[in-house]
């Protein structure tokens, strides 16, 4: 059974991607608002007890970080690299830009990647972390 444990609303319009970071200790969101909000985990702050297992659960998160002005469109989808130091972001501008980040509060693109004839929907890294893989509005997967 899912619990609600925290909830955020720190954009201004559709949220349309959520990803954790593979240690699991930060959220990223992206939408509409062309923005991208970085949220860390912090313990103990909210303490809720789950009935059925008889344990104690503990979650709140704060934002910490915001990727502003990076797209001249929505940001539709993110993702976090398997290392946990990139963010790649997929733009209705047909662009994905990549994302270094240099502390927990701090980013920085270290690259923006064209191609796409029109809307990117979807980015994902492959395990490794070698590849990156696009798709979009143009029916294409492209493979980076």
């Amino acid at each position: 059974m899912l619990k609600l444990l925290d909830s955020i609303q720190e954009h201004t319009g559709i949220i349309w991607s959520l990803a954790w970071n593979p240690k699991g200790n930060l959220l990223a969101s992206c939408g509409q608002d062309k923005t991208v909000n970085i949220y860390h985990v912090l313990d103990g702050n909210r303490k809720v007890v789950d009935k059925l297992s008889n344990t104690l659960q503990q979650l709140s998160l704060a934002i910490i970080a915001k990727i502003e002005h990076s797209h001249k469109r929505t940001i539709r989808d993110i993702a976090w690299s398997p290392c946990g130091n990139f963010l790649a972001l997929a733009s209705f501008d047909a662009t994905v830009s990549i994302w270094e980040m240099k502390s927990k509060k701090k980013f920085e693109c270290i690259t923006t990647v064209e191609g796409h004839e029109s809307e990117v929907k979807s980015v994902s890294w492959s395990p490794s972390g070698e590849y990156l893989a696009t798709c979009g509005r143009d029916k294409q997967v492209m493979i980076w």
